[in-house]
């Protein structure tokens, strides 16, 4: 048995966790970022699991058999940065990561210091293409 996905989608407030999970620093890039990816989405800001803020979702089914529901993109304040899970492992997402700014990529991140330091618009572009992206591959049922 496919063991569940623990970061799924609950009705925690996402402001009260920002609040509460970012440093003072951190917490006026957060609230700029929930509302960059707010307006890229057209989503807005539910919380996945306990510590990421996530907008939209999709549903996915691998051949294994495993399935979940999960966001479309979504930033959680950590202690290395912002993580921001858009995914950039597309051809059209990578070509932008150049004009981003200062980030590093991680696995299944790009990680920032501040948001001063990266253009939000191509953040904002990467965003709408990792949504257009995952719900092309990933149709809802009955579309």
């Amino acid at each position: 048995m496919a063991k569940p996905n623990k970061t799924s989608l609950n009705s925690s407030d996402p402001m009260a966790f920002l609040q509460a999970a970012a440093t003072t620093a951190q917490l006026p890039d957060c609230l700029q970022i929930a509302q960059l990816l707010q307006e890229a989405t057209g989503h807005p800001p539910r919380m996945w699991g306990d510590a990421i803020v996530g907008f939209g979702q999709y549903h996915y089914k691998y051949e294994s058999g495993r399935e979940a529901d999960f966001m479309l993109v979504g930033f959680a304040p950590r202690k290395s940065g912002i993580s921001l899970y858009i995914y950039a492992h597309i051809p059209a997402n990578e070509a932008l990561l150049p004009q981003l700014g200062k980030y590093k990529m991680g696995r299944s991140c790009i990680t920032i210091q501040q948001l001063q330091h990266i253009n939000t618009a191509v953040m904002q572009q990467i965003a709408r293409q990792t949504m257009a992206h995952l719900l092309a591959k990933w149709p809802s049922p009955g579309t």
